[in-house]
């Protein structure tokens, strides 16, 4: 099985959209929440990683430069970090595909027009070899309904292919595979419960299942894993036997299998990030809610080749639990597991950064505070030829001028 993480080449690495719809609209509420937090109870420690580890590459102005940040960021080879950022110049004005530097210089390599070209980049970038850029936008096209976008070197973006109503879903993640297939996932439109799709190099849409929302699952959300044989693996937020979301298997003839059914409780509910699998086929991922009987912050799961569930990691869901809460975005693997959480820690609402240890310890690395270092971690994406290196990432929402940033951590 390809293993989609540390270890893989980065055109095969994708990423999850939904998440930070999520992300922002808590913003407010989680500043309110820190400030009085704060001032009630004095502050509280952090764990893990000190603040010397932790550095913003780049703070969003959205004034021309783009501003929310959306999705994780890939690298090339010269240290050029690339993603995308929900807006340009407000809130009204379409967002960005970006570069930063080794120095830090931000440019803005396409600003969309709003019209055919796409509306609100919605997805994290995935990248191939060539250095053509790939992502989705969920609005935009032939109809308004989004489109996947290619993105080359020279900046000229082609959108590759426009999704039409009545029978559209909002596109929420793009997965590179083999041979230049382009895989995604699509959630809700008129049939309910949205659905997986390829497409070709030519830019033909084949749609390979469609989701009733029963037994079989509903709103597909995250990256997808290929494996050899070309069989996808990915995760569903509703459905399933429980109705708390699924792990399917979807063969390339459109043959789909139910690996897991959450059932809401102690083994997790609602997941709404991607799957990463290891070289023995395992894959790994979170839940947004469920850990407990009755509620819960979600969880970190691994997902046997037989369909075996194990909790790896159970968070806490109220406002001092040091550990963080609700993830909601893809993980990363090595020696560890790495990920990041909407909320937490303690009295921050913002969000962290985490590490799993191979003994089911968890570290925060860092808990967001909602000033400069940002806030709202989306996935993180580490330079696969630097695995002892740095975790990069995008924070969504605050900074030092409220519009986002891009931060680097030490692992």
């Amino acid at each position: 099985m390809v293993i989609t993480g540390l270890d893989t080449p980065e055109e095969e690495k994708t990423l999850l959209a939904s998440k930070s719809i999520k992300r922002l609209s808590w913003a407010q509420f989680g500043l309110w929440v820190s400030l009085f937090a704060t001032a009630l109870m004095g502050g509280a420690p952090r764990a893990g990683a000190s603040d010397q580890d932790f550095e913003v590459i780049y703070s969003f102005h959205d004034n021309g430069d783009g501003g929310g940040p959306y999705g994780d960021v890939v690298m090339d080879a010269a240290g050029n970090i690339f993603g995308t950022t929900f807006n340009h110049n407000g809130a009204s004005t379409p967002g960005d595909v970006f570069s930063i530097s080794p120095d830090g210089t931000e440019r803005v390599l396409y600003h969309f027009k709003g019209r055919k070209d796409g509306t609100y980049p919605n997805s994290d970038l995935v990248r191939d070899r060539k250095g053509n850029l790939y992502g989705t936008t969920e609005g935009g096209g032939t109809d308004d309904a989004g489109v996947v976008f290619k993105l080359a070197p020279d900046g000229k973006e082609k959108p590759i292919y426009a999704f039409t109503r009545p029978d559209s879903a909002v596109p929420e993640s793009i997965t590179l595979g083999k041979h230049g297939t382009l895989y995604g996932a699509a959630t809700n439109g008129c049939c309910c419960c949205g659905y997986i799709y390829k497409l070709s190099k030519g830019g033909t849409e084949t749609v390979l299942y469609t989701f009733t929302g029963g037994e079989d699952g509903g709103s597909p959300f995250g990256q997808l894993v290929e494996d050899a044989q070309g069989n996808l693996y990915g995760a569903t937020s509703g459905g399933g036997a429980y109705g708390a979301g699924v792990v399917f298997k979807l063969t390339p003839d459109g043959k789909e299998t139910v690996l897991h059914a959450f059932m809401g409780g102690s083994d997790g509910s609602d997941p709404q990030g991607g799957l990463v699998a290891d070289k023995a086929g395992n894959l790994y991922g979170t839940t947004y809610l469920g850990g407990v009987t009755g509620g819960g912050g979600g969880t970190v799961f691994k997902i046997a080749p037989d369909g075996t569930e194990t909790v790896l990691y159970r968070f806490c869901s109220v406002a001092n639990c040091a550990d963080g809460w609700e993830p909601a975005g893809n993980l990363l693997l090595d020696r560890n597991i790495y990920g990041t959480t909407t909320r937490g820690a303690y009295v921050s609402f913002n969000g962290t950064i985490f590490k799993l240890a191979p003994d089911g310890t968890e570290v925060v690395l860092h808990a967001f505070e909602g000033g400069s270092d940002g806030g709202r971690p989306n996935d993180l994406y580490q330079d696969t030829t630097d695995p002892d290196g740095y975790l990069y990432g995008t924070g969504g929402t605050y900074g030092a001028y409220g519009a986002g940033n891009v931060f680097k951590l030490k692992k």
